[in-house]
């Protein structure tokens, strides 16, 4: 189904019945990255919601890079709750994706239940991850730059994308991102979210997850 969130239009893919579970993708992926989970977790009995979040796979793509900041992000995810009538759900994450969990989890608990973040910790541990993990953050400044970033990631047949991001399922993804046109505004939750001075200045305030029984587990 779509569903049109301030303005902007979300594809949600909704199966199983039961407590609902929202899954929530990251860069450069789409809801396509949950096929293998959503048939287990609706067996398990559960109501599985797969956005593509803003800016990918079916979602549109708004212009501008001040359309892809966390705030509005969020209110994508809440919005399509609201649209199915879904108080409070499980919220699973990855990459991007989790950074959203994390953000509603801390502002707007009374609709996360159970948390799970793959890959990406809490929004304020960046501030504090020391030398060797910024190193290993260099793609974030690179992403900054528009036009440069897409130019490097796609020459020579994606092969940049393929040595920095090893997908295990590259072809696919590379062929979704060109066909729906979402590598620039992928790479806008970046440019959004993350730039340049974040290297050097205070991390954003956040208060803690707040849910009394949500369990959150990081894979880092």
């Amino acid at each position: 189904m779509r569903v049109e969130v301030n303005g902007v239009g979300i594809e949600v893919e909704v199966t199983g019945e039961g407590q609902p579970v929202v899954l929530l993708h990251g860069f450069p992926d789409s809801g396509r990255l949950w096929r293998k989970q959503v048939p287990a977790l609706a067996g398990a009995g559960f109501r599985v919601i797969v956005p593509d979040l803003r800016g990918y796979g079916a979602s549109d793509k708004p212009e501008g890079i001040e359309s892809y900041g966390i705030p509005a992000l969020v209110g994508d995810v809440l919005g399509v709750m609201d649209h199915l009538n879904v108080e409070r759900a499980h919220f699973v994450g990855h990459d991007w994706g989790a950074a959203l969990g994390w953000t509603a989890a801390a502002l707007m608990p009374e609709r996360v239940d159970h948390l799970v973040a793959l890959s990406v910790g809490h929004l304020t541990s960046f501030a504090n991850v020391g030398f060797e993990q910024l190193e290993k953050s260099w793609y974030m400044l690179l992403f900054q730059f528009r036009g440069i970033a897409e130019q490097w990631l796609s020459k020579d047949g994606w092969a940049n994308f393929r040595a920095w991001a090893q997908h295990p399922d590259a072809n696919a993804v590379i062929e979704e991102l060109e066909a729906t046109e979402a590598l620039t505004p992928g790479l806008n939750w970046y440019r959004a979210n993350l730039p340049p001075e974040r290297f050097v200045e205070p991390a954003p305030e956040l208060p803690a997850v707040q849910s009394p029984d949500a369990r959150c587990v990081e894979q880092w």
